[in-house]
């Protein structure tokens, strides 16, 4: 194996460990399904959704829609909330559960990567800070490119 394969696969890995420890501290673990549901209502302008507008932008049928629903309701991630303009109809919204768990989620994650940050000595640092800043602007054309 040449070198720089090496040293990629090695930096890969490197990358990938720490992105895993960062994803292992989740607070609760979500489905694809769950994951598109509660993108989709977060992106709505009026982050509230009515069943058929979270079928549509999400592509899941609505038989299969319900039980992804009712799990994240039963865990306190979602809640309904009658349509004022039709109240035969709900809307479907993220409850204030789901966006204080988000946040502890990323003071965790902030705290684990301060801790990782002070192992580093100064010249540890340095480099590391380097090379990130170096990702950063690769990532930065690479997304221009798109």
């Amino acid at each position: 194996m040449e070198t720089a394969e090496r040293d990629f696969l090695y930096f890969y890995n490197i990358l990938n460990k720490l992105n895993q420890s960062f994803k292992g501290r989740d607070r609760f673990e979500l489905s694809v399904g769950e994951l598109g549901v509660i993108h989709v209502i977060e992106a709505s302008e009026a982050k509230a959704l009515h069943i058929s507008q979270i079928c549509e932008l999400t592509g899941i049928a609505r038989p299969s829609i319900t039980p992804i629903l009712r799990d994240l309701e039963n865990r306190g991630l979602i809640r309904r909330i009658t349509d004022s303009e039709d109240g035969r109809r709900y809307l479907v919204a993220l409850t204030k559960k789901f966006y204080d768990s988000v946040e502890a989620d990323e003071k965790q994650r902030m705290m684990l990567f301060k801790e990782f940050i002070e192992m580093l000595d100064k010249e540890e640092l340095r480099t590391f800070s380097n090379i990130i800043s170096c990702i950063d602007k690769i990532a930065e054309k690479y997304s221009e490119m798109k």
